[in-house]
């Protein structure tokens, strides 16, 4: 996340994060990519995951990203708890 946060002139972002258990809540990948002001086009790809906390700081930073036409989020096969 805070490596993401670096690069305020990204333009173009996509993270694939298949098949893994991702345990804790997003708000360091949400706050960096919250900080791409640049940012266009977002994907972010979770399929096949156990995702457990906070899913709503990603949200958080995606709505900081003004410029943002094209976003693309996949959530398939995951087994999602928390908020």
């Amino acid at each position: 996340g805070d490596g993401i946060g670096r690069c305020a002139q990204l333009a173009e972002l996509k993270l694939w994060f298949g098949s893994n258990q991702i345990d804790g809540d997003l708000a360091a990948l949400g706050d960096g990519v919250g900080r791409c002001v640049q940012l266009s086009n977002l994907v972010l790809d979770f399929t096949s995951n156990k995702i457990q906390g906070d899913l709503r700081a990603l949200g958080d930073g995606i709505g900081r990203c003004v410029q943002l036409a094209v976003l693309k989020l996949f959530f398939e096969s995951n087994l999602i708890q928390g908020d």
